[in-house]
């Protein structure tokens, strides 16, 4: 191998993005997923159609102790760059009714389809089942044991992504290995959480979405409301 190799842990969204980005300034990337198929939390994401980006991402939608890098990372990866990006994969946009964007087909199986095409066309090394077990670093070659055998490269990006969804794959070791190697973790607190209820006639509207307006009260006080889609599942069985 030589310097310009890179592994990346994870095949999903970030990782296969990134894979293709790297690919296309001339480096070899391999990409480690311990699943046996990439982007299974991309196929299910926007219930089932990808809501890939916003067309009107501000920075006022942002919570942040650093709101300065949010906006540094807005301004270099806006919707225009994320639009770009998209398209040289072959892949069109549609917009949602508030500025969501989907692709053309509806189907989150077509980002997928594309994003390991043109991955596959760059010369990318994709695989699966490859669980990562260990990493180390021995001078300036990072060193990664996994089921499908122990890697070797310059340059190691983690892309294995959040605890959400563990019946996908969603795992801890992203933060344990980032940790081993000396990175500092902030205090992760998750972002879209379930409404659960014991009604009975929740489970019945299981798979229905309706447009609604939801109300937050607590205590008997008024806290703050919502319109938008309203999903009923038996999440949480």
């Amino acid at each position: 191998m030589n310097h310009k190799n890179i592994i990346i842990i994870g095949a999903g969204a970030s990782g296969l993005i990134s894979a293709i980005v790297l690919a296309r300034e001339g480096k070899y990337v391999l990409v480690l997923e311990q699943n046996n198929k990439v982007g299974k939390k991309i196929l299910v994401s926007g219930n089932g159609k990808c809501n890939i980006t916003n067309k009107d991402i501000h920075i006022n939608r942002f919570y942040s102790h650093n709101l300065p890098f949010v906006a540094q990372v807005l301004q270099g990866y806006d919707f225009t760059v994320v639009e770009h990006f998209f398209h040289s994969i072959g892949l069109c946009l549609s917009q949602g009714k508030e500025g969501q964007m989907f692709p053309l087909s509806l189907q989150a199986s077509s980002v997928v389809t594309l994003l390991v095409a043109e991955a596959t066309r760059l010369g990318v090394e994709i695989l699966c089942d490859a669980k990562v077990t260990a990493i180390s670093k021995k001078k300036d070659t990072f060193i990664v044991e996994s089921t499908q055998g122990q890697k070797q490269a310059q340059q190691l990006l983690i892309a294995s992504g959040s605890p959400a969804s563990p019946q996908l794959g969603g795992s801890n070791s992203g933060y344990a290995f980032a940790s081993k190697m000396g990175h500092t973790l902030l205090p992760r607190h998750p972002s879209l959480v379930q409404l659960c209820s014991e009604e009975s006639w929740v489970k019945v509207c299981a798979g229905v979405k309706v447009a609604g307006l939801a109300k937050l009260y607590a205590n008997g006080q008024y806290i703050a409301e919502k319109k938008g889609d309203l999903l009923f599942t038996k999440y949480g069985d």
